[in-house]
């Protein structure tokens, strides 16, 4: 037991983000683990089936944070077109500078996102602020739906169609949702938790 002891604590030298392990186990091995679990903040978590029988235990360290993979899809329509970094800016005006000389294949297929900055910038222009107000929105929609084609072989423009359909939900100054601003003002405890 004594040369299991060592190869367990050799191996407890490198960095885990969660131990997993199943009982029965040795006590001295259980020690090691916990010890382990409570000095590097890691969460252990023990299992045990006899049959039909079975038994868990989860060990947390004192802050553990579990975060929401699979945010509300409404939480992600943040496109910073009001804010737009250097790169993409330029790319839409590449694309867009000379927009009503543009073949009608070229002009169907500027992606609805670089069609929003063009006309975010138009509008601008003519208002010297972005559209805030729902009125405005309404009146910056009718803009860009005012771009599109309709003397093509289609009828319409797919794009502009998906760039109109946008502007409600995607042009909006840009904001941290109140539960990310929640982890950024969070105060950890020293608070061990046992479920």
């Amino acid at each position: 037991m004594g040369c299991q002891t060592a190869t367990y604590e050799s191996l407890l030298n490198q960095k885990f983000t969660l131990i997993l392990y199943s009982l029965p186990i040795d006590p001295a091995t259980l020690a090691l683990v916990e010890n382990y679990g409570r000095e590097h903040q890691v969460p252990l978590i023990s299992l045990h089936s006899a049959g039909f029988y079975s038994y868990f235990r989860i060990f947390l360290p004192g802050n553990f944070p579990i975060v929401d993979t699979h945010p509300d899809s409404t939480a992600t329509t943040d496109l910073r077109l009001l804010t737009p970094w250097p790169e993409l800016s330029n790319f839409a005006t590449d694309l867009t500078k000379n927009i009503e000389d543009l073949e009608a294949l070229e002009h169907g297929h500027i992606p609805y996102l670089l069609l929003l900055i063009h006309y975010l910038k138009k509008w601008k222009e003519l208002h010297g602020e972005y559209p805030r107000s729902y009125k405005d929105k309404r009146a910056f929609r009718d803009l860009v739906a005012a771009g599109a084609r309709t003397d093509t072989p289609e009828g319409g423009e797919e794009n502009f169609d998906e760039a109109v359909a946008a502007v409600l939900k995607t042009v909006s100054p840009s904001s941290l949702p109140s539960h990310v601003r929640e982890v950024f003002d969070y105060q950890p405890t020293d608070v061990r938790t046992t479920l």
